[in-house]
């Protein structure tokens, strides 16, 4: 189960990797949020927002313009 959750938290990384932050990322309540566009045509490509607990454990979301989405955990 930690290995499906790894390759999910690296699938959140690998899209922002290829995307370009739109604004700036917004802090609500703890959890940081950012919406990003795909860097060579700038069109939106995805939402992310992670929350770091004070256990050392990470948690993220993402939503993609298709709506297809991924969570993850890091520690």
């Amino acid at each position: 189960m930690k290995s499906v959750l790894v390759v999910l938290a690296c699938a959140v990384c690998l899209a922002s990797a290829h995307a370009k932050p739109l604004g700036e990322s917004t802090n609500i309540e703890g959890w940081m949020v950012q919406a990003y566009s795909n860097d060579k045509t700038g069109q939106f490509q995805h939402c992310a927002t992670s929350v770091q607990y004070t256990s050392g454990i990470l948690l993220l979301f993402s939503i993609g313009k298709e709506f297809n989405w991924a969570v993850g955990l890091s520690n």
